[in-house]
């Protein structure tokens, strides 16, 4: 897309998030950007919705934040080139944003994409990977407000053993946010608050029986490198819940899957054996 168009030739690309940036700011210290400072206590905040406070759908608002934005990336890559850098704090917070998924990179180089996989900064997936991943379709920033909560249940099924993800997703939008945070927007019948998008499973590469249950008709399903991924569309207004499952079977009485980070903020909330924790980092599922 970049070469369609400005016409450059891409080597190699850089995912950076929100939670990235902010991990970088605690190695780098705070930046000025626009005229306010920015740093890993405020970053999130700034960056997800204050930024966005006070704007609707004109042009004009929207000019200004990407202006605010350019701002701050530079800000951020300037004080990295600029000062002695306290390398330990640096490598750690680089680290943390490649585990978490908030910083990865692809190189049309062979020889560099092979050290971005060996690193695990490529973002690739694997045979027995996992993961749910909830795709905003609208221009909202409401993301910050959906909490997802995914419960591992396990149990036999001839030789083999069937799985279900329960996906609980909840529309926790406020009151009283802007039109640019939560609409609505003009030339849609959502209302304010509303959350329209895709949630998305990427499964094991041996699952069999795939199906989902819950949600509107299936958008995606297919495979998707090592694994397989079903995904289907979901809309929750203001103030509502939803509760996605998918059903796959996975062959043996024994076996684990590796849990991918979401890289959401909020972080997800996951249960498996009797045991709760986020998906901030990779996590091993075994039965």
């Amino acid at each position: 897309m970049w070469n369609k168009l400005s016409g450059q030739h891409v080597d190699g690309v850089i995912a950076l998030d929100i939670a990235g940036v902010q991990q970088l700011l605690a190695a780098t210290g705070p930046v000025q950007a626009d005229g306010v400072t920015i740093s890993a206590a405020n970053a999130e905040q700034y960056l997800l919705h204050d930024q966005y406070a006070g704007l609707s759908d004109n042009p004009a608002d929207a000019d200004g934040r990407e202006d605010a934005l350019g701002k701050l990336a530079g800000a951020v890559l300037q004080q990295l080139q600029s000062q002695s850098a306290d390398l330990t704090s640096l490598a750690k917070a680089v680290s943390g944003a490649v585990s978490g998924r908030h910083l990865m990179l692809w190189s049309k180089n062979p020889v560099d994409e092979a050290a971005w996989q060996a690193s695990g900064a490529a973002g690739t997936l694997a045979y027995h990977s996992v993961d749910i991943s909830l795709i905003n379709l609208d221009s909202n920033k409401l993301d910050q407000y959906v909490p997802i909560h995914v419960s591992v249940t396990t149990r036999p099924s001839g030789a083999n053993t069937a799985v279900t993800l329960t996906t609980k997703l909840s529309n926790t939008t406020p009151d009283g946010q802007s039109q640019f945070i939560a609409g609505p927007y003009p030339g849609t019948s959502l209302p304010y608050g509303a959350y329209a998008g895709v949630v998305a499973a990427n499964l094991p590469g041996d699952a069999t029986h795939l199906s989902v249950t819950g949600t509107g008709p299936l958008v995606a399903r297919g495979a998707e490198g090592p694994t397989w991924v079903l995904a289907a569309r979901l809309v929750m207004l203001q103030g509502t819940s939803s509760t996605v499952v998918f059903h796959f079977i996975v062959p043996g009485r024994h076996g684990s899957m590796d849990l991918v980070p979401s890289a959401r903020i909020p972080t997800e909330e996951w249960t498996a054996n009797g045991t709760t924790f986020d998906d901030a980092q990779p996590t091993t599922i075994s039965w």
